[in-house]
């Protein structure tokens, strides 16, 4: 037998031994800020046709794949549609799993059902699925259990945990190997306020899980114990200084896992220039200092005080050098100001509740149940008649 029909099977029993796993989510195409063109140009570089892509065994999206509701004229849609044909060539060419999570429904409105629909039309045989219900999926040909729970399953997190383990019951399971979820935990919030928020619970989800639980929804990285958040794949507004990427984790028979958060180097630079009480040289050298090492396409704050000559200039940039977007200036007052990196809760501000046919029914049965739950049963067979019209 020669070296290169070794190659094949050399590489088949090292996918037996070692599961690896790449985690990414809140891609947002679609974007105000940020053009879907840039943020897609950075997934075209982190998935190549490569040895890098063929040693990865599964790709989940977790959540938020697109940022708003897209409509058929927008030039978005069609570079969307090209990067998903040539994604799933890629899954299948090198028989990469791929799992799509639902995400914010004000944000996917459940539009990446063009993972499966273009997988469908253009033959090409990937296996992906995209999951818009809580489940447990066995992959059988890695011998694991998955968990998949999108964001706003139910009003509340406690809600949530609930079903889930009603689920796990239903299904004869103690724990599920891997979580992948769209959501947020305590950690992910700054502690001011993170006893105001309604936040999934860590210990519950370390207890059901065996392995890793992916979660998907704030866009900053994180860890916490067994928690991993990829965060955006790319920067979408300012505040988002913070690099931006994907997780690769190598999950190994003995234990000794890697983790690797692998930094989207082309994510676009939001920067934030201090420009408090600088006389107008100051001000001018300071900003020529930062763009110098700015890529054309960065987006560029001032921060000044409100009678400072900072906006001024800024009105005068804009028009100058326009290869940059500026922002409008953050106004500050006199006080001293803490420049500290701050962890930003990006969810609504009120809560939004989506009604769609899929969901209806459960609504208003939720609500009768709360309210008259004598009538439930009755109820119930009047909506599915009137619903079934």
């Amino acid at each position: 037998m020669t070296s290169s029909n070794l190659t094949p099977i050399v590489e088949a029993i090292r996918k037996q031994n070692n599961l690896v796993i790449v985690e990414l989510s809140d891609v947002h195409v679609g974007h105000h800020n940020t053009k879907t063109s840039h943020v897609l140009g950075g997934l075209y570089n982190i998935f190549q046709d490569n040895q890098s892509m063929a040693d990865i065994d599964i790709i989940f999206i977790a959540g938020d794949f697109f940022d708003r509701q897209l409509q058929l004229p927008q030039e978005e849609v069609y570079l969307i549609r090209k990067w998903i044909t040539h994604f799933l060539q890629l899954c299948a060419k090198h028989d990469v799993v791929l799992r799509v999570l639902e995400g914010t429904p004000s944000h996917d409105w459940k539009q990446s059902k063009l993972f499966t629909h273009l997988n469908e039309l253009g033959n090409i045989g990937a296996d992906v699925q995209h999951v818009t219900v809580m489940s447990v999926e066995h992959i059988e040909r890695f011998g694991i259990d998955v968990l998949y729970i999108p964001d706003e399953w139910r009003p509340t997190c406690e809600q949530t945990r609930h079903e889930v383990a009603d689920l796990l019951r239903s299904k004869g399971l103690d724990a599920v190997d891997y979580v992948v979820m769209h959501g947020a935990f305590p950690h992910q919030m700054p502690k001011n306020v993170a006893h105001r928020l309604d936040l999934h619970d860590p210990e519950f989800y370390h207890s059901i899980c065996r392995k890793y639980i992916f979660v998907g929804h704030v866009h900053f990285m994180s860890q916490f114990d067994r928690i991993l958040s990829a965060g955006s794949t790319d920067r979408l507004s300012h505040g988002e200084e913070a690099a931006k990427g994907y997780f690769r984790v190598t999950v190994r028979p003995d234990g000794m896992d890697e983790i690797l958060f692998i930094e989207n180097k082309l994510a676009k630079k939001y920067i934030t220039i201090i420009c408090d009480d600088l006389d107008e040289t100051e001000c001018r050298d300071k900003l020529l200092k930062a763009m110098r090492k700015l890529s054309h396409g960065s987006s560029i704050r001032v921060r000044c005080k409100l009678n400072d000559i900072a906006p001024a200039i800024v009105a005068e940039y804009a028009l100058k050098y326009s290869m940059f977007t500026w922002s409008e200036p953050k106004i500050v007052g006199n006080q001293k100001q803490d420049n500290s990196p701050v962890l930003i809760d990006n969810r609504d501000k009120i809560k939004t509740l989506w009604i769609t046919p899929d969901n209806v029914e459960k609504l208003l049965m939720e609500r009768i149940v709360s309210k008259h739950p004598q009538l439930a049963g009755r109820c119930q067979a009047l909506l599915k008649e009137l619903l079934s019209e």
